[in-house]
């Protein structure tokens, strides 16, 4: 069931980490939370060009194996 805008519950949003509620101004409850999402958003990041590079050499792999058997 949705809540109405005018319920009883005062404006708040929730922390994306813990989910405590929050109010609407704040991105965090705390500067643990804080740091948490930020380092899960660090190893995100690092996860996807560790994967984009290994795409890349995969390929590179596959290019230079295919030269080579050419030629064979």
């Amino acid at each position: 069931m949705s809540q109405k805008a005018s319920g009883s519950a005062p404006a708040h949003k929730h922390c994306p980490v813990c989910g405590i509620s929050i109010a609407p101004t704040k991105d965090y409850c705390s500067n643990e939370c804080r740091e948490i999402d930020e380092n899960g958003q660090k190893r995100m990041k690092n996860y996807r060009r560790l994967t984009l590079l290994l795409m890349v050499a995969a390929l590179v792999v596959l290019l230079v194996l295919s030269l080579f058997l050419r030629r064979s």
